[in-house]
């Protein structure tokens, strides 16, 4: 069974079922969409910040979070050549702080990511198998749990990978700012800039300075929260040891809901579609887009509240299965 149609119809049936649950007038939780993550391998660290409310932040906010990948990709398309096996965390920290009167956030992200042999081949291949779901090409030629990490174009070599090596990637930084607001409804821009501060060797940033915006909606409708995102990103380029590819702007849209179920409980169902930096080039797997679908909880603890998340790729490009755990202080 194909992997899109699968994924929409379960989210289909998600919104149907949680919407006919959600409490009316119950406000969402912290009006915030699950932070997760999840990269198409090849343009790690580029900028693609993931999904986010349109508050600004009301105070000194600290995020944590987490997303461990699994990845498999083995193929050759016009100059290109890749072999990735292997599983990829990333660990963010990022800060956020309002201005001004408070319509105004800036915030900066550090990310950190670890690549290992990893643990969950055959997890994810039992669950795929549960469900119907189709494996990646030759993935079952290779062992459980195997690293590999190369990518060459022509005959040089673009990046390997570094196993069980923390690996600093490019630092974000952003101006966020509120737009309109009425007692349903809040639209807000958001803009960034990103350094080279990552070490593109090992696959991790760009080597060029990349710059963003996008505009931020959320909403509260019969008591479920909605949050909505359309960006564009200009990465300008991604290094190598040996070369460098010229890379062209990438979009990205975003659509999450959210419901109150009980106790500081809150349910989340969210989709993401990013277009490659590399579309139209003719490479298949380079030039995808891809789509995800995450589905997950949060847990509002006090001040702080803890969100737990899995993402499905929905087209073989982006990491095969991702794992979120995040804290908000």
């Amino acid at each position: 069974m194909k992997r899109f149609p699968l994924a929409a119809a379960l989210f289909g049936m998600t919104l149907m079922a949680t919407t006919t649950a959600a409490w009316a007038g119950q406000e969402p939780s912290l009006n915030a969409p699950l932070r997760s993550r999840n990269h198409h391998p090849i343009f790690v660290s580029l900028l693609n910040p993931p999904p986010e409310e349109a508050e600004v932040a009301p105070k000194l906010t600290w995020d944590l979070a987490i997303n461990h990948s699994s990845i498999f990709v083995m193929g050759a398309n016009n100059s290109w050549y890749i072999h990735m096996d292997k599983e990829l965390t990333e660990y963010d920290l990022s800060l956020r702080a309002p201005l001004g009167i408070g319509k105004l956030e800036v915030g900066v992200e550090v990310p950190v990511f670890v690549s290992s042999a990893g643990f969950l081949d055959s997890l994810v291949r039992n669950y795929h198998s549960l469900i119907g779901v189709e494996g990646y090409n030759y993935q079952d030629h290779f062992p459980d749990d195997f690293y590999v990490d190369k990518l060459y174009k022509g005959d040089r070599i673009f990046h390997l990978g570094r196993e069980g090596r923390a690996i600093q990637g490019d630092v974000t930084l952003w101006l966020k700012g509120e737009m309109y607001k009425d007692r349903d409804y809040l639209l807000s821009f958001q803009a960034f800039v990103q350094p080279p501060t990552g070490d593109t060797n090992a696959g991790i940033g760009s080597g060029f300075w990349e710059y963003g915006a996008r505009a931020l909606a959320s909403g509260n409708i019969q008591g479920a929260g909605v949050y909505m995102m359309l960006g564009v990103y200009a990465p300008g380029g991604m290094k190598g040891i040996e070369d460098e590819e010229v890379l062209k702007p990438i979009y990205n849209g975003f659509a999450g809901f959210e419901w109150i179920l009980w106790d500081g409980w809150a349910f989340l169902a969210q989709i993401t579609a990013t277009t490659s930096p590399m579309a139209g080039d003719g490479n298949d797997f380079f030039s995808k887009p891809w789509i995800d679908s995450t589905f997950g909880f949060k847990k509002v603890m006090g001040d702080s509240i803890l969100s737990i998340a899995l993402s499905e790729n929905l087209n073989q490009t982006a990491p095969d299965f991702t794992i979120h755990i995040s804290l908000r202080m």
